[in-house]
């Protein structure tokens, strides 16, 4: 990206309301023009500044840099749990997921082969499609059916 700018004090204003903002670290460097390596190296030596309780222009960037994302993510959060409470299950499995607590759930199946529950859905489906109709029975759901035998 050229010439490395120096960090000051409205470099770091600059790049605390993008971070506040939601932005990614690369749309932050780019703001300031300068390359994404230079932004994470001044957020590297401000987390060794603040450690070793050194007052420096790192050291300020660090500390509001990494609040403003906080507080960008705390927000979003917010947005996807009122989206969830207000009834969205999308906004709900978005939520738990990034949270890391939905994770991919998988069935075990013989020989060692592990699927997640939506490829085994897949699969039933279409073996569904290969019986004939009075096979399936009433419930045209293939997972259903499955479940009924």
């Amino acid at each position: 990206m050229g010439r490395s700018r120096k960090l000051n004090p409205a470099v770091i204003d600059e790049l605390v309301e993008a971070a506040r903002e939601g932005n990614p670290h690369k749309t932050c460097a780019n703001l300031v023009v300068v390359a994404e390596g230079t932004l994470y190296e001044w957020l590297s030596k401000g987390r060794q500044h603040l450690e070793q309780g050194e007052e420096t222009l790192e050291a300020e960037l660090c500390e509001r840099y990494t609040r403003a994302r906080g507080e960008a993510e705390r927000e979003h959060v917010g947005i996807v749990k009122r989206a969830a409470i207000d009834g969205d299950v999308k906004a709900s499995m978005y939520w738990l997921d990034r949270r890391g607590i939905m994770a991919p759930q998988q069935v075990a199946v013989s020989g060692g082969l592990t699927l997640t529950h939506d490829t085994a859905r897949q699969l039933l489906a279409e073996a569904a499609r290969d019986l004939p109709d009075d096979d399936v029975g009433v419930d045209d759901d293939p997972v259903r059916a499955a479940r009924a035998t």
